[in-house]
């Protein structure tokens, strides 16, 4: 999943990719909805300083396109 992430033009900033197969850890690659907590600016903030202060690295964040 994570190289069709990576590689295919059409995924998009803020999506998810996950597998065609219903609750599966195989199958093939599709669309997939963000559950609210991934969604939430919040805990995304949060998440993002922990991994800051946890790794001693600092990683400017780019604005977005819309």
């Amino acid at each position: 999943m994570q190289s069709c992430a990576a590689t295919d033009p059409s995924a998009r900033s803020g999506g998810s990719i996950g597998t065609d197969a219903l609750a599966q850890p195989r199958g093939g690659p599709t669309r997939a909805r963000l559950s609210p907590a991934a969604a939430d600016a919040e805990t995304g903030r949060r998440l993002w300083d922990l991994s800051e202060r946890l790794t001693g690295r600092r990683f400017p964040l780019r604005p977005v396109p819309g």
